[in-house]
Formats: C-alpha cells, sequence, structure tokens
C-alpha cells in the first residue's frame, strides 16, 4: 500500500482517538459542572433562611386616623449570610431582606372612597444578638397608591420581636400530662421558627399631597416555613 494512504489512515486513527477523548472529557467536565451547581445551590439554599410574615397595619397621625382605618400586611423577609462589620467601629450587623405588600381601609366617613395601599422592600440591619428578643432596623423604597394619586418615597422602620419557643410550651403540657408525649410531634414543634412582633414605620411622603408623611405601626407573626 502506497505510504501516503498508511500515513493518511494512522492520521485518522488517531484524530479519532484524540476526538472521542476530547468529547468524554467534554462530558466529565460537564457532569462535574452540573454537580457543583446543583451543590452549589443546595448550599446557598441552606445559607438562607426564609420568612413569611403577615399582620395587621395600624395608621398613626392625624393624616392617616381621620381617614383610614386598620389593614392588613403580608411581607416574605430573607435572612442572607451577608454582614456588615465594625460601623463606627462598634456594631456588626446581619443582612437581611423584605418585600412587603399592605394597605389602610379606608373609612366611609372620610373623604376618600378607596384604601391607601403600599408596596416596596427593606434592607435590614440586624445587630447580632443571640438573644430571642431583637430590635432591627430597615432602610428602604416604597410605593404608595391612593385612588388615582401614586408616589414613590423612601421608607424606615424599626423592628421590635421576639422569638416564640413553642418546644417550651409543648413540654409544659406534656410534663403535666394534658398531651401525649410523642417524638416526632416533639420534633416538629421544635422546629417550628416563630416570631411575633411590631414594627413602627416612616413613609417620607402622601400620595395626593407634598411635603406630607405618613406614619404607620405593623403588629406581625412571621413563620420560617422551610424549616418545617
Amino acid at each position: 500500500m502506497n505510504k501516503r494512504y498508511l500515513i493518511i489512515i494512522f492520521a485518522l486513527i488517531n484524530f479519532n482517538i484524540i476526538l472521542t477523548n476530547f468529547y468524554q472529557f467534554i462530558e466529565e467536565e460537564k457532569n462535574i459542572s452540573t454537580e457543583n451547581k446543583i451543590d452549589k445551590i443546595n448550599r446557598d439554599f441552606e445559607l438562607y433562611e426564609y420568612y413569611v410574615s403577615f399582620g395587621q397595619s395600624v395608621p398613626i397621625g392625624t393624616n392617616l386616623t381621620n381617614s383610614f382605618k386598620t389593614g392588613n400586611s403580608l411581607s416574605i423577609v430573607v435572612k442572607t449570610p451577608y454582614r456588615i462589620t465594625k460601623v463606627f467601629n462598634i456594631f456588626d450587623f446581619n443582612l437581611s431582606s423584605e418585600i412587603f405588600l399592605k394597605n389602610y381601609k379606608y373609612k366611609k366617613s372620610s373623604i376618600y372612597n378607596s384604601n391607601y395601599n403600599a408596596n416596596g422592600f427593606y434592607i435590614i440591619l440586624e445587630p447580632e444578638n443571640l438573644s430571642t428578643s431583637k430590635i432591627n432596623y430597615g432602610i428602604g423604597l416604597c410605593h404608595m397608591n391612593q385612588g388615582s394619586y401614586n408616589k414613590i418615597a423612601p421608607i424606615l422602620k424599626l423592628n421590635l420581636e421576639t422569638e416564640i419557643k413553642l418546644i417550651k410550651f409543648y413540654d409544659f403540657l406534656s410534663n403535666i400530662n394534658l398531651l401525649n408525649k410523642n417524638i416526632e410531634t416533639r420534633d416538629f414543634v421544635e422546629k417550628i421558627d416563630l416570631k411575633i412582633g411590631m414594627s413602627p414605620e416612616l413613609f417620607l411622603g402622601f400620595p395626593g399631597k407634598q411635603g406630607d408623611w405618613t406614619s404607620g405601626l405593623d403588629l406581625y407573626i412571621k413563620l420560617n416555613l422551610f424549616n418545617l
């Protein structure tokens, strides 16, 4: 056989081997990359905590109380693994975010014929504290709506909340024989991450009014649904 053809055949065989190895390498890298992405997603999910908060929005100040009454509030709170350290060389804060919806219901005796609605987000600064009671600080941006009036304004709030240890209540009822002790039930109750709190808020604006502010108080229950 002509040497030229032998060289071509040999080159094709080697090229095929190289190509096969290349595809195997790509497939292995793809599998590793996929596994790493899944591991990373699982790890990141575990580093964050997700809460649902719901309660009532209580109006404060004559510009609200004269025309509106208590409404409802709902928010999603995400506690992140990020921190701000050494603020003023003293304070360390954990960072959380919050997205909220709320309203104040209009009074039939008022000049308004629709609710005062608000939605927006907060960045929450949570001082590092192992206590079950906490004070958090929030700053954010809000879209306010009342009738045909709309306004976007900065918002500030203070969270005063405490953790409810339902496991202590369960153990107490079990110890006085009002409940039958059950390991599975106790484990479930112990996982419940429940908090109650209140949040005085200041909205630096009022829809349809210049130079007017809105203030209110949220009374809420916060539950970590993903911890159950």
